[in-house]
């Protein structure tokens, strides 16, 4: 898989030189299936799916991309030929949200690392600028995982130093750091769901009450006195995040 990303990076180094420069250019998903069949006595077949997003594209340009992805190569181990098949099963546009969080992601260096890659790692490395992809395409990056801590009550208290930037763009939007005065949310759990609202400060003065999912689910990997930092997309922010359709990059201290 690695040696078919770098034929493609230089592929696309080479399509950026071409006519096509003036053309919409989008973010394109691909979903890569790897098929190794080995031809013994009894044939056997097994598949690796994934997908790999790759941005500044013409449609005509993706289209090439998904022909240049097909592969077909053959070895022979333990005395049975092996045929091992990558092939495009499917490709779709990402949408103009989308498109401008992977550009942020891009222009700000930042390197993307798995769920699974995080979990075995158990933090992300500042100094390389990595960010974990969670679920629904939110990216988190622990600064700091703070105290140990037991879990967070329903009804607790978080206060919550934060500075917010638009994307695209990164301009701050607003902030209270430096304030002295930390917005304020109560923590609310059943058995099934989890809600924050804010009691006080300048999220709830300018945005509405609600706490932002994405500042909730990050609870879940540090504790007090700790420091994430969130690209978040607009159905996980606040009110107007949602009916703007904007995402959002945060960078936020907790206290509790």
């Amino acid at each position: 898989m690695k040696g078919l990303l770098l034929l493609l990076i230089t592929w696309l180094l080479i399509v950026g030189c071409s006519d096509t420069a003036d053309e919409a250019k989008y973010c394109w998903e691909f979903q890569i299936r790897v098929m190794t069949t080995i031809h013994g006595s009894v044939e056997k077949t097994s598949s690796v799916f994934g997908n790999e997003t790759i941005c500044d594209l013409t449609e005509e340009d993706a289209n090439e991309v998904r022909e240049k992805m097909y592969n077909v190569s053959a070895s022979t181990q333990g005395g049975n030929r092996v045929t091992i098949v990558t092939e495009v099963i499917g490709i779709k546009k990402v949408s103009d949200e989308e498109f401008a969080i992977q550009d942020y992601i891009k222009n700000n260096g930042i390197k993307v690392i798995s769920q699974s890659d995080f979990k075995e790692k158990g933090c992300t490395d500042v100094a390389q600028n990595e960010y974990v992809r969670l679920s629904a395409g939110i990216y988190m990056q622990v600064v700091d995982r703070g105290e140990p801590r037991s879990e967070i009550k329903n009804g607790d208290l978080i206060s919550v130093e934060f500075s917010e930037y638009e994307i695209p763009g990164g301009k701050m939007s607003l902030s209270n750091a430096g304030d002295g005065e930390p917005d304020v949310f109560e923590y609310k759990c059943t058995e099934k769901t989890i809600s924050g609202v804010f009691t006080s400060g300048k999220m709830l003065s300018t945005y509405d009450k609600m706490v932002p999912t994405a500042w909730l689910m990050s609870l879940e990997y540090v504790g007090g006195n700790s420091r994430v930092r969130l690209i978040i997309p607009s159905s996980f922010g606040h009110v107007s995040a949602r009916s703007k359709r904007r995402p959002y990059f945060y960078d936020l201290k907790f206290s509790f």
